[in-house]
């Protein structure tokens, strides 16, 4: 999908990110994924990687944005419920292993992000067993409804070398990318 360069600066919804070389570089892979099916970019993305701290949540971030500055109204889910990369300081959300043990719709548990158009479900309290709760039948219903909500889902997970996860939350979502370092 794209090469971006490993850079100092931490993406931001700031005014200088969208000059950035890093910016520049999310925006051409946002643009091969734009190319990747005959409809357009995969609805549902789950980004991850092999290892951890390979830049899988500096991806979904990056690529956030570009999609945000295109209009498209995205979803952020932390699925990475062993070591969750986003917080929502000061909200009393379920987050999604909330949501998938209990009944609770999406649209009343996803925060707004200060960037407009940018969403973020958290990861939630960790469970004990985070790949068999993903297993259940509960996590297609939730992708589902993030169809219905959001133009773009993108899906942070724990890297696929350790965890399960990885290919459990692939199996419900339309397409897959794996960082590499």
């Amino acid at each position: 999908i794209g090469v971006i360069p490993r850079v100092k600066e931490r993406a931001s919804s700031d005014r200088s990110f969208p000059r950035s070389i890093a910016a520049e570089a999310f925006a051409s892979a946002r643009i091969a994924l734009q190319f990747a099916t005959s409809t357009g970019p995969p609805r549902t993305l789950l980004v991850t990687g092999v290892r951890p701290s390979e830049g899988k949540t500096s991806t979904i971030v990056g690529l956030a944005l570009a999609f945000v500055g295109t209009g498209k109204r995205v979803l952020i889910i932390d699925a990475d419920m062993r070591q969750p990369s986003f917080s929502a300081l000061g909200q009393n959300q379920l987050g999604l292993s909330g949501l998938l043990t209990s009944n609770e719709r999406l649209a009343d548990h996803f925060i707004p992000a200060e960037t407009p158009n940018l969403f973020l479900l958290p990861a939630g309290t960790p469970p004990p067993n985070p790949a068999e709760l993903l297993s259940g039948p509960r996590i297609s219903e939730l992708m589902e409804d993030a169809r219905g909500l959001f133009d773009m889902v993108l899906v942070d997970s724990p890297p696929i070398l350790n965890f399960a996860d990885g290919p459990v939350l692939s199996s419900v979502c339309d397409g897959t990318i794996l960082v590499l370092q």
